[in-house]
Order: C-alpha cells, then sequence, then structure tokens
C-alpha cells in the first residue's frame, strides 16, 4: 500500500498480463505505463488517481472497459490510443475531470459507450477520431471548446447535444459524421477556425 506512482513504461509490453489491480493509494500513473498490454482486459482507476500521462494504456488491444474515479482530471494525449476493443468508459458519479486531451481515445473503433462527466471543459485535437461505433455524444454543460477533429471520422455518430456554454468549435470537429439534427448554442462565437496550439 505504500506505492504512490507507476513510473513511465513501467509495464510496457507486457504481453501476458490479463488482469490489473491498481492501489488506492497511487497518485499518478505514468507516459506508456501500460502501452501495449495487449492481454489487458478492463481497468478500473482508484479515486486516488489524479493524473494519467501519455499514452499510459495505449494499444492494449484486448481492454473492453474502463473505470475512472472521481480525482482525475485530465486525460493526457493518447491514454487509450488504439485500444480498439473498447466498448465501454465509466466515469465516477462526481468526476472532476475537466479536460480530455489530443488523440485520448483516437481509432478507438468499437467505442459505443461514454457518458462525459459534468465537469468536463475542454475536448482536445483528435480526441475520438475514429471512434467508428460511437452513436451519440452529449457535450456536458460547461463545456466551452471542442478543438480541431475531435469526432472526425465517427460515421455512427447521428445524435449530437451541444452544451449551451460552447463558444468555440474548430475545424474539422465532427467531418465525417452522420449527425441529423444540430442545433448551435448562442454562445458560439468560433466555427472552423485554425488549430488551436
Amino acid at each position: 500500500d505504500s506505492v504512490t506512482s507507476i513510473g513511465a513504461a513501467a509495464f510496457r509490453k507486457c504481453t501476458a498480463l490479463t488482469s490489473l489491480t491498481i492501489p488506492e493509494n497511487v497518485a499518478e500513473i505514468g507516459d506508456y505505463a501500460f502501452e501495449d498490454c495487449s492481454k489487458l482486459e478492463s481497468i478500473n482507476i482508484p479515486n486516488s488517481v489524479q493524473n494519467i500521462y501519455l499514452f499510459a494504456f495505449a494499444d492494449c488491444h484486448q481492454l473492453q472497459t474502463v473505470y475512472i474515479g472521481e480525482n482525475v482530471s485530465v486525460i493526457e494525449s493518447g491514454t487509450f490510443w488504439g485500444c480498439n476493443s473498447l466498448t465501454s468508459v465509466v466515469f465516477a458519479p462526481n468526476s472532476n475531470l475537466h479536460h480530455i486531451d489530443n488523440q485520448t481515445f483516437f481509432n478507438c473503433v468499437n467505442l459505443t459507450n461514454i457518458v462525459l462527466p459534468a465537469e468536463l471543459k475542454t475536448i482536445g485535437y483528435k480526441a475520438f477520431n475514429e471512434c467508428l461505433a460511437l452513436s451519440e455524444i452529449i457535450i456536458p454543460p460547461k463545456v466551452t471548446g471542442i478543438y480541431d477533429s475531435a469526432f472526425f471520422n465517427c460515421p455512427a455518430l447521428t445524435k449530437l447535444t451541444l452544451s449551451d456554454s460552447l463558444q468555440t468549435i474548430r475545424a474539422g470537429a465532427f467531418n465525417k459524421t452522420n449527425i441529423d439534427t444540430l442545433t448551435i448554442p448562442s454562445n458560439v462565437s468560433s466555427i472552423g477556425n485554425k488549430k488551436s496550439t
């Protein structure tokens, strides 16, 4: 119980790992910590975790379900990149997540179930790019920015509810979707501007 962090690439390419229990007092999961653990099927991230760093669970090709505890505030770039068996991501009811970073769920082609948490404020570049099975997204009420290509090439996406707080929709955010009805909130002041830095 004395472990407070899991270091960068600590379990990278542990291709026989099927089950993972993260201790309750772990506060951070480092870059590439579990990248390419190709047999890992589920992850439960406890409430103690505050930071999940770059590509921490990328290319875990048999990962199907993820639970993310309430104290994670940012999911960094590429965290679940290429987890092509992932179907469900569940956030704790009191999640403090405020930013989904660039390419977090890139190419999670079987992701169908994700309810974005209420405290979320921004959705990064290509965050859900090529989530081919994603059919509905409700943008939470505090979201002010959806960045470039965030939902690019999500062809099953037909239902989209935007937040009234939304101010910015960047270039290609919903390109190659099949949204059938759309209401642009009155606070939106910028649609399709150049990529943010």
